[in-house]
């Protein structure tokens, strides 16, 4: 039985607000404070200023909904303030991904031309940037770029997630 079929049975057995807290996964659990770091960590190199609170508040609760945070990133990466903030063409916005996800300055026509040909077959930008991430893993995965360009330890976020070090 799928959610909202769930929901409704629930709602008329129930009652609307008993059914709502009958389905504990309806709301988002809170933001970890190193998912936090997390997110502002993107801002800062994505867009190149710390987030608001109004983009930790959207943002956040779609990273706490996905067992996958290079979703989220990726939907950051295709969002319409990057594409702005990286010339707002198909190139520049590939060349940007080139830069900011794989550490690459100057990626070669050819491997842009590549990526403006997923491009057209994708034809959303976080569709490619997902493609993107998944080819070329992003640096928060890689333990030392992490650390440099956030300040954060992945030891300190073994800590606070799980209360243990590694």
């Amino acid at each position: 039985m799928n959610r909202p079929t769930l929901c409704v049975l629930l709602a008329f057995l129930l009652g609307p607000a008993t059914a709502e807290a009958a389905w504990p996964w309806s709301k988002p659990r809170p933001l970890h404070p190193s998912e936090q770091a997390l997110l502002d960590g993107w801002y800062r190199n994505y867009l190149g200023r710390p987030i608001d609170a109004a983009a930790l508040t959207v943002w956040g609760a779609k990273l706490t909904q996905t067992s996958d945070p290079a979703l989220v990133q990726a939907q950051l990466l295709g969002s319409g303030e990057y594409y702005q903030r990286n010339g707002a063409t198909p190139a520049d916005f590939i060349r940007a991904l080139y830069r900011d996800v794989d550490g690459n300055p100057n990626p070669s026509e050819a491997q842009v031309r590549t990526w403006l040909d997923k491009l057209r077959e994708a034809e959303r930008r976080e569709v490619l940037a997902q493609r993107f991430l998944n080819l070329h893993p992003p640096g928060y995965w890689d333990r030392s770029r992490f650390e440099r360009k956030t300040g954060i330890t992945v030891d300190s976020i073994w800590k606070d997630i799980l209360s243990i070090k590694p």
